[in-house]
């Protein structure tokens, strides 16, 4: 699994095509979307393009993709599965997660993927885990996988996991930047031998204006003082000092960019290192801030399969 992915969330299918052949031009060897992203044919159709133009083979490519939360259930893990099989049309998926703990009511309509009722509640329901893991190990035991882990689940979620498991989650995916550093789930994760990818490493600009203008006291990642420094000394953007710092944490990175300048930078971070003190003053700004927080009804916040509740600090 490359330590730096390309990111698809909130991209056109159309525009997920382009980026991806970009970053395949670029050197990108590593993926990243989901059933929920509505752009897997896209990524399928970018990948395909460039296997024809000889650029690549199938398996140059590491492609993560995941099970939403609307197949939280032991019958649809495989509707879900073949659905992307067959929008991706690339043969099989490397790494296939489960999008979340937290299951939605099943539904076929893939316009209102958090229903609700009259009231406004969401409309949830409690997912037999170890069900549903095991249809993610058939998906394995099938070869239309190669690996299997979860995403935006809390450590008492995992052990779960983990003691009701024939194989092992292989990666664990959550936000991660200097602001929301997630220290000690990383650490339980890298202890059971599971690796760790971040989304949102440069905390995503757009989310956090949301915040500021909702009142909330944030510093846009990317202008964080601390950075500056370390800018002019390595001659590096404030995105590059990010993620350079997530994968000296041993952190996969997967920032979202469908622009070639961007993309392009987001990749050339393996020619310079931060120091050990450079690291722990990075470490220091973590303002356990969740950028990626939907605003869900009370009955979810209440479930005991919500990932951040009061009683599961991380």
């Amino acid at each position: 699994m490359p330590l730096v992915g390309l990111g698809t969330l909130h991209a056109t299918d159309d525009e997920t095509t382009a980026a991806v052949e970009a970053a395949i031009d670029m050197g990108y060897r590593h993926i990243d979307t989901a059933y929920l992203y509505f752009n897997e044919a896209g990524v399928g159709r970018g990948i395909r393009n460039k296997i024809a133009q000889g650029v690549i083979k199938r398996e140059d490519i590491f492609l993560t993709t995941k099970l939403p939360h609307t197949h939280l259930t032991p019958e649809r893990v495989h509707v879900a599965l073949e659905k992307s099989l067959a929008r991706l049309d690339i043969g099989y998926i490397d790494l296939y997660l489960m999008h979340s703990p937290l299951g939605f009511l099943p539904t076929e309509d893939e316009t209102n993927l958090y229903p609700t009722d009259a009231q406004g509640n969401h409309l949830i329901h409690d997912v037999d885990h170890k069900a549903v893991w095991r249809e993610m190990e058939k998906a394995v035991e099938s070869g239309k996988v190669r690996s299997i882990g979860v995403s935006n689940f809390n450590r008492r979620q995992i052990q779960f996991i983990l003691d009701n498991s024939t194989i092992k989650p292989a990666n664990l995916q959550i936000e991660c930047h200097i602001y929301y550093q997630q220290k000690e789930l990383v650490n339980y994760c890298h202890s059971k031998g599971i690796s760790v990818s971040g989304y949102g490493p440069l905390g995503n600009p757009g989310l956090m204006a949301k915040l500021k203008a909702a009142g909330k006291q944030v510093t846009n990642v990317l202008d964080e003082p601390t950075l500056q420094p370390l800018m002019k000394k390595y001659n590096k953007s404030a995105a590059q000092i990010l993620l350079r710092w997530e994968i000296q944490r041993d952190i996969i990175v997967i920032p979202k960019s469908t622009n070639p300048k961007r993309m392009q930078e987001n990749l050339d971070i393996f020619d310079f290192k931060l120091t050990a003190e450079e690291m722990d003053n990075i470490a220091k700004l973590d303002q356990k801030l969740r950028v990626y927080a939907l605003p869900f009804s009370k009955n979810v916040l209440e479930s005991k399969d919500f990932p951040w509740g009061p009683n599961d600090p991380y």
